[in-house]
Parts: C-alpha cells; structure tokens; sequence
C-alpha cells in the first residue's frame, strides 16, 4: 500500500478512449456546476462505502473541495455506463481525482487519457478515504488490479 500525497493533475486533456465520439452526443446528466478553484473528487460508491468494482459500479458519490476542505458532496447515478464508458462520464462531470476498489488495466488507462488522477484499492467507507486524501493519509495500491475475472465475467476486467 501507498500513502497518498494528493499532487493534482489540472491537465485539461481531452478523454482519448475509444468511447469518446459515441458519447460526446449523448445527453449527460450534469451534476451540481463545479466553481473555479475547485477539486472535485469521485469515488465508485455503493451504500456509503467505495465500491469493489469500478467497470460495475452504478453510483458515484462526488466531493467539491476548496482550499483543503470539502464544500459540496452529491451522489449521481452512472447512468447506466460501465467500464471505459465510465471515464468519459467522469470526464464530462469535471472529474480531477477517482478513489475506487479494483480497477482493470483498461480502465486504468482510459482515466489516463481523461486525465484523472486515480487512487485504487481502496476500501472502507467513502466520506473516510475523502477525508485520507485530503489529510495525506490514504492507503491505495499504486497499480491496482480487477481479480475476479472469473466471478463476473471471463474477459478482462476494466
């Protein structure tokens, strides 16, 4: 495990997945606008903890932080996204940083191409790895990797 030290990417990179021309003409629901000079930090969400699954996860719960502290938290259906889908849909809510569980080498690197910073393998409860990131304090694995192929479905997972 790594201790997060939160170094934010403000690169505006466009999201390069394969996903983008077919979703950017689609109606997102847009969360609540995000200000100026602000960080906003998602986290695959399911009953108040960070969920297992990041290609599976049906909710994200969103924090706006300004100066260190959070000012702003919502939770927004994935609408029905999955996968590498799911880093364009966090694109387009302005998305700087992702905590998560378990994340395939797909989703990895269609976050990558987003330019949102991950922090996965996580566990525990959402609002707590919020408040870890933010103090300096939160334990994530530096490459995390999906294992359990075999339970969900047989092809990679991403």
């Amino acid at each position: 495990m790594r201790q997060a030290s939160l170094a934010l990417n403000r690169d505006p990179k466009v999201c390069q997945c394969e996903f983008r021309q077919q979703m950017e003409n689609e109606p997102i629901k847009q969360i609540m606008e995000k200000e100026q000079d602000t960080m906003r930090i998602a986290v695959t969400y399911d009953n108040g903890q960070i969920f297992q699954h990041f290609g599976r996860t049906e909710q994200f719960k969103f924090y706006d932080v300004q100066d260190g502290t959070v000012k702003a938290a919502q939770v927004v259906s994935a609408d029905g996204f999955s996968h590498e889908g799911l880093a364009v849909f966090l694109r387009q809510q302005q998305t700087d940083v992702l905590i998560c569980g378990g994340i395939g080498g797909r989703g990895q690197g269609a976050l990558a191409d987003a330019g949102i910073q991950l922090y996965g393998g996580c566990e525990g409860e959402a609002d707590a790895a919020v408040n870890a990131l933010l103090g300096g304090r939160l334990s994530y694995v530096e490459n995390p990797v999906c294992t359990h192929h075999e339970e969900h479905h047989p092809e990679e997972c991403h």
